[in-house]
C-alpha cells in the first residue's frame, strides 16, 4: 500500500510472517506487485528513478529480493536501467503507444472474435454488469475508471479461453495503465467509451463476429486517440 505525504511517496511496510519462512522469490514477487501497483496509481511515473535504499527501508527488505523484483518488472517492460540514473520507470514515447496498439489491434480483436464463439449467457451478463458499474462512476474517479475499464477488456480475454493470449494482454494492460496514470482524461471520454462498450456488447449478444471485430477496432482506435491527446494536454 502507498500513501503520499508532503509530495513524497511512502510505501507502507508489509509485515512478512517469519514463521512461514517465505522463499526469496515470493518476497520478490510481493515487492514487484507493490511497485507495479504504485506505477499504475501514478506514484512512480515514467522516467522516475527508483532508489534502492529508500524502498528497502520502507518495506523492511534487503536489496537482494528488491533487485529480483526489479528484474521481474524489467522483463515486463515497466522498468529500465540507465547507466547515469540506475533503475528507472520506463519512459513513454509516442512510438511506444503505437507499438502497444499494433499488438492490441491484432490480439484483442482476435480475442473478441474467439470470445463470441465461447460466450455463455452468464459471461455476457457479467460483462454487462461491469459496464453498468463503469457507467455509475464519476468522470473524475480516474483510478476506478481505469480499473473497471481494464476489467471489461480482460473479461473478454478470459471468455476467449486462451491462457497464453490472456497473459500477453494482461501484461499489455499493465503498461497501458501506467501510461494512463500520466495522461489526462478528455472531457466526455467516459461517456463515449461506455457507448462504444455497449455497441460491443450488442454485437456479442447478436453473435455477429464481423460487427464485434468492427466495434472493437473502432473502440481501440478511439482509446489510442484519446490517450495521446491526454498526454499532450498534460504537458
Amino acid at each position: 500500500m502507498f500513501i503520499a505525504k508532503q509530495g513524497k511517496i511512502y510505501l507502507l511496510r508489509r509485515k512478512f510472517d517469519k514463521k512461514q519462512k517465505p522463499k526469496k522469490e515470493s518476497i520478490a514477487v510481493s515487492i514487484a506487485n507493490y511497485l507495479r501497483t504504485a506505477m499504475i496509481n501514478g506514484h512512480f511515473k515514467p522516467g522516475d528513478k527508483l532508489k534502492e535504499k529508500e524502498i528497502c527501508d520502507e518495506l523492511g527488505v534487503s536489496r537482494t529480493p528488491l533487485r529480483e523484483a526489479f528484474r521481474i518488472l524489467q522483463s515486463e517492460g515497466l522498468l529500465s536501467y540507465n547507466s547515469h540514473q540506475g533503475v528507472i520507470v520506463t519512459p513513454v514515447t509516442l512510438k511506444d503507444i503505437e507499438n502497444i496498439w499494433e499488438v492490441r489491434y491484432s490480439l484483442e480483436v482476435m480475442g473478441a472474435e474467439m470470445a463470441i464463439e465461447r460466450m455463455t449467457d452468464e459471461d455476457l451478463q457479467k460483462l454487462q454488469a461491469i459496464e453498468t458499474r463503469l457507467e455509475s462512476l464519476q468522470s473524475n474517479d480516474k483510478k476506478n475508471i481505469m480499473k473497471t475499464n481494464a476489467d471489461f477488456h480482460m473479461n473478454i480475454m478470459r471468455i476467449a479461453d486462451n491462457d497464453k493470449l490472456e497473459k500477453i494482454i494482461r501484461e499489455i494492460w499493465v503498461q497501458i495503465s501506467v501510461i494512463q496514470s500520466i495522461s489526462l482524461f478528455k472531457e466526455g471520454r467516459l461517456h463515449t467509451s461506455c457507448i462504444e462498450h455497449k455497441k460491443i456488447l450488442e454485437a456479442f449478444e447478436s453473435k455477429d463476429k464481423k460487427l464485434v471485430k468492427k466495434c472493437m477496432k473502432e473502440h481501440l482506435a478511439k482509446g489510442k486517440e484519446n490517450l495521446i491527446l491526454g498526454m499532450q494536454l498534460k504537458k
